[in-house]
């Protein structure tokens, strides 16, 4: 499941003409997740609920078309978790054994940038 919630401050604003900036609050939650076909409750990846932040600037240019600019805060409270994993199960001496692995996502990250319309 997720979520946005997008706020123009200054929309209506006439000082701003041609200008428009966005702040933006993103959050996402993903269940628990299955790492295989088993459907073993020991063999699964944790449900994990992280949030973004993104503020996005844009103007109307006389030299080009528009310029919009772009902040985003990825995992804004630096949240640890797994996105994706693996599973190998195998028999020793008449016992399984489970091993896994996870895949660690990024935490707090920050995404710049810049486009420019002609």
């Amino acid at each position: 499941a997720g979520g946005e919630l997008a706020f123009s401050p200054f929309q209506k604003a006439s000082w701003l003409r041609g200008q428009q900036l966005t702040l933006s609050w993103l959050t996402r939650y993903v269940s628990r997740q299955f790492i295989d076909n088993t459907s073993d409750l020991s063999n699964v990846i944790p449900s994990y609920t992280f949030t973004d932040l993104r503020l996005v600037y844009r103007r109307n240019g006389h030299f080009f078309k528009n310029l919009t600019g772009t902040l985003w805060v990825q995992n804004l409270f630096d949240r640890q978790y797994s996105s994706n994993g693996w599973s190998y199960r195998y028999q020793v001496d008449r016992q399984t054994t489970l091993d896994r692995g996870y895949y660690p996502q990024a935490g707090r990250n920050v995404l710049l940038g810049l486009e420019i319309g002609f």
